[in-house]
């Protein structure tokens, strides 16, 4: 039989869930090509998502906002779900990478808090769409009141996989200060799974049936996704193909040695460097836009600082150790690692409020020193220094420790 003679059939067709069927195949086929289609669909998939968010009057995500149900984190978490969908496989963006969609409540309809369906409640089909992406699905963003008012920018990207809110504050693209990450889902497909049944060719029965089964997030129909990962196998084994003749053979090293590229072992060569050296924050005369995230501290250490009241960089670089210190929750580690991050970029905190008076220090140190007793020559004499050496002494001086030694060599002489 003509290996490529199979089919592709396809039994339930809808925007987020597919149900095709790929047969007759060689036995073992099944296992090889739905595997490789299952992995393909979960991991490599482009997709578009939003990235970050700046909302009007929020510096960080433990804000509130006046007149709305959600707080900043939990409209973060529903952006999240909302599907985005670029109508194009190259859509328009801007020169840093992104797409900016701005969301401003006044632009909703006049009956928005008036209307019989979900009265007050922003989902994504009154979310602002354009040529080039496009909110997907019923997911709700938030809930509002009738006196309040949401203006936010929305940065929508391309990618695949996953990229967690986490990660280390991207330099391109810049990203305003204000501007939030936020966990970004590029993959369109949510869940894949595949059986094989027995294929009957004619006489013959040593054929298989592969079904794929294919849940999606609405941005892309199945078909669409099973065809970009077959087209992504393609390219990699035609790769292969094309390539494995002209192969080079591997140059034998010894076990001890690494085989490093001439052009990377500079890198190789370089020594580790500090965490937070990649953390660049602009020097200018006014730090007051420069919140207290941009230091890029672990989560414990910001929530406390935030907590204390210290929301900027000039706030902090006001404070000395001993005022951090003051604060509830944040401890010496704390304490080191924004040390550690201010002294990579350049600054330093306040300095420590002076110790007490010198005469009181030397009032203490008067009282610590050891005493000294006159003897009956007039000279002065210090202490000992060895407890045993007076126990022996006074021992030697006492006239009823003698008696005691003479009757003990008294008892051992009578024994013998």
């Amino acid at each position: 039989m003509d290996k490529t003679r199979f089919k592709v059939y396809i039994e339930e067709k809808g925007k987020d869930y597919g149900r095709l069927f790929i047969e007759p195949l060689e036995r073992g086929y099944g296992d090889t090509l739905g595997n490789a289609l299952r992995r393909l669909l979960l991991s490599s998939i482009r997709g578009a998502a939003v990235t970050a968010v700046k909302i009007n009057g929020v510096l960080h995500e433990f804000s509130t906002l006046k007149g709305i149900r959600e707080d900043v984190i939990e409209i973060l978490m529903n952006l999240k779900h909302i599907p985005v969908k670029a109508k194009t496989d190259k859509a328009a963006v801007n020169s840093e990478g992104f797409k900016i969609i701005t969301l401003d409540t006044d632009d909703l309809p006049k009956d928005f808090f008036t209307r019989e369906e979900n009265p007050g409640v922003i989902t994504a089909k009154d979310m602002p769409w354009d040529n080039d992406f496009e909110f997907c699905g019923d997911g709700v963003l938030c809930t509002l009141e009738p006196d309040a008012h949401l203006l936010m920018e929305i940065y929508v990207e391309q990618g695949v996989g996953y990229l967690s809110a986490e990660r280390e504050r991207p330099s391109q693209p810049p990203l305003p200060v204000d501007a939030i990450l936020a966990d970004a889902v590029f993959s369109p497909v949510r869940r894949v799974n595949y059986m094989i049944e027995p294929a009957r060719v004619g006489q013959s029965i040593d054929y298989e049936r592969l079904i794929i089964e294919v849940w999606t997030n609405g941005a892309v129909t199945p078909e669409e996704a099973v065809k970009e990962a077959a087209r992504i196998a393609q390219d990699y084994f035609g790769t292969i193909a094309d390539t494995v003749s002209n192969a080079e053979p591997i140059v034998e090293t010894d076990d001890d040695d690494i085989a490093v590229d001439p052009e990377n072992k500079q890198q190789e060569e370089e020594p580790e460097k500090f965490q937070g050296e990649d953390v660049e924050l602009p020097v200018n005369e006014d730090n007051s836009v420069h919140p207290i995230q941009e230091l890029q501290l672990s989560i414990r250490s910001t929530n406390c600082l935030l907590r204390g009241g210290i929301e900027t960089v000039p706030d902090l670089l006001s404070k000395s150790r001993e005022d951090l210190l003051k604060i509830r929750n944040l401890g010496k580690i704390s304490l080191k690692e924004i040390e550690a991050r201010l002294d990579v970029l350049g600054y330093e905190l306040q300095p420590s409020p002076p110790s007490e008076n010198t005469e009181e220090n030397n009032a203490d140190a008067d009282v610590n020193e050891p005493d000294i007793t006159e003897t009956d020559d007039g000279n002065e004499s210090e202490p000992s220094a060895e407890p045993e050496t007076e126990s022996k002494s006074e021992a030697e001086s006492d006239p009823e420790s003698k008696p005691k030694t003479k009757r003990k060599r008294t008892s051992k002489s009578t024994k013998k």
